[in-house]
Order: structure tokens, then sequence, then C-alpha cells
């Protein structure tokens, strides 16, 4: 019980680090490899699975006997999300000069997006229980949220890359507001 709750203490010490202070200097750095990163990235999900279960009000992750199993296939949802954002981030990344490995894009979406999930889960169960200005507040928050992991995004793969904020920031907002477009103008 004592190395779960160490680990559990480990785990939410870097949700929180993650969360507060990103890009992080030690772990972004100029051509960064990310290698032997398995054991920081398990502990990011396991506190994000569960923060994310604690603030939909998954009171099933603690008493329910399958709740290993439940918590292994959300985590390995959340990793296999990480890394096709990160294969469709790649090649347009290439597109406008921003050359970066699958492995540096599939760990930076990792250590800049996961920490907000449990935060966004939160303010969107919100706007699902409120109605006007303030589930417009809501909504605003939600997004300001999302550019800001965006805006984090684009430091973290700048740091790595090398490359001009310009590109950086084409590559990542550029695919953001074709979606965004084609949801709003679709026929």
């Amino acid at each position: 019980m004592r190395a779960v709750v160490e680990f559990i203490t480990l785990a939410m010490t870097d949700w929180l680090e993650f969360l507060l202070d990103q890009p992080k200097s030690p772990l972004f750095e100029q051509n960064r490899l990310f290698e032997d990163e398995s054991s920081r990235v398990a502990r990011l999900l396991v506190a994000v699975v569960i923060l994310s279960g604690v603030v939909l009000g998954t009171s099933q992750l603690v008493l329910d006997k399958e709740a290993t199993v439940s918590l292994a296939r959300t985590a390995l949802g959340i990793l296999c999300a990480a890394i096709l954002i990160a294969l469709f981030y790649k090649p347009i990344a290439n597109a406008v000069g921003v050359r970066i490995s699958l492995r540096q894009a599939v760990f930076s979406v990792l250590y800049i997006g996961l920490p907000w999930l449990p935060v966004l889960c939160f303010i969107w169960g919100a706007v699902l229980a409120t109605h006007g200005f303030l589930r417009i507040c809501l909504l605003v928050s939600y997004y300001v949220c999302f550019a800001y992991v965006a805006t984090n995004f684009i430091k973290a793969v700048k740091t790595i890359t090398t490359k001009s904020t310009y590109r950086v920031a084409m590559s990542v907002y550029g695919p953001l507001v074709l979606a965004l477009a084609f949801v709003l103008f679709r026929c």
C-alpha cells in the first residue's frame, strides 16, 4: 500500500509540475530525443486518468474490481490519441520546414497537452451543468485553456527544433484554423 501511495504522490507532483511550468527547461532542450521517458509518462497518464475520473464523478474507479482494466484502457486510449495527433502533426510540420521526429512529437503532445485534460474535463462538466452567462464564460475559458496549451506546444517544439516561432506557429495553428473553418462552414 505504501508503494501505491508513493507512486500516486510522485504522479500528482509530476502532474502539477507539468501543469504549472510548461515547457520545462530540463525536459525540453534543443534536439531532445526523449529516451527513457516511459516511467514519467506512465506516472503522468495515471495521474491524469485518476484526476479526470474524479472530476467526472467516477466513484467506481476505487470501488470496482475491474478498475485496473478500466484505468489501463483509458490510459491506452489517451496514449493512442497522442500518437494519432503526433502522426497528423509530423507531416504538416515537415511541410512548413519544422523537422521533428515522431518520438519528439508524441512526447511533446503528451507532456504539454496531457496535464490539461482534467482541467478541461472539469470545465466541460461545468459547461454542461450551467446556463446563461456563466455557461458562456466557461466556454470562453475552455477555449482560452486550449489556446494556452497550443501556445505552450509551440514553445516546446520551437525549443526542441530551434526553428523560428513563425514556422512552428504555422505548423500548429494552420491545421487548427482549417479544421475550425471546415466545422463552421461545411455545406
